[in-house]
């Protein structure tokens, strides 16, 4: 939150900017597979378990992805 109110303007994304963003990509596309998952499990078992594993597990891949974009990126700056 310090970030976010300081005024001055960075080109340079930092360790927290990414995993937020994964974060935030990784809950746009599963919420509303977490909100109607009941009712999805109650009208077909195989589809659900066929959506769950497609968009949540590849999802899921994307979110680890930004997490390791984050690290890599802050050893590539520090020189470690």
């Amino acid at each position: 939150m310090k970030k976010l109110k300081t005024d001055e303007v960075s080109k340079r994304v930092d360790i927290s900017s990414f995993i937020i963003m994964g974060l935030a990509v990784y809950e746009a596309v599963c919420f509303p597979l977490f909100l109607f998952y009941n009712a999805l499990i109650n009208s077909n078992n195989h589809y659900a378990a066929a959506v769950w594993n497609i968009v949540q597990n590849i999802n899921y891949l994307v979110f680890c992805l930004f997490i390791a974009r984050a690290f890599y990126g802050n050893s590539k700056h520090t020189g470690n």
